[in-house]
């Protein structure tokens, strides 16, 4: 068990929380995420999730892809994307391409339940500013 400081409280459903140097929060992050995980897998039967990019991010992806690649259902899992960069899903600025190479093209997950952004297909110049678009949703 990692060990964690609760610093304050914000609401009923989070807490601050120091879990140490950057080593042990990434672990604490893991962990709290594979927990997340399996209670949603337990109750849902599955797991959604949308990924980022960043190299946080990237090291969390390949410990978990590797270090605790047995202690997943990975037949249940769920990808989407919350960002991405206008580039083909090859290029290295891709946040696709990133999650794919730090481990997730190797995990069994059903490429029917994995859901990139086509961002490439888009130009960010045609895109209509943010409050037509949501006027529209």
């Amino acid at each position: 068990m990692l060990k964690k400081k609760v610093i304050q409280s914000i609401d009923k459903r989070r807490n601050l929380i120091i879990a140490g140097n950057k080593e042990q929060t990434i672990e604490f992050a893991l962990q709290n995420f594979i927990e997340t995980l399996q209670n949603s897998i337990q109750k849902k039967n599955r797991f959604s999730v949308a990924l980022s990019g960043g190299s946080t991010p990237k090291v969390m992806f390949e410990k978990l892809c590797s270090t605790y690649k047995d202690t997943i259902d990975w037949s249940k899992i769920w990808l989407y994307w919350g960002d991405e960069r206008p580039v083909p899903p090859t290029d290295p600025d891709s946040n696709y391409h990133m999650a794919m190479e730090a481990g997730f093209s190797k995990v069994p997950i059903p490429k029917s339940q994995i859901f990139r952004m086509e961002a490439e297909k888009t130009s960010l110049k045609k895109q209509p500013p943010m409050k037509k678009f949501l006027k529209k949703i």
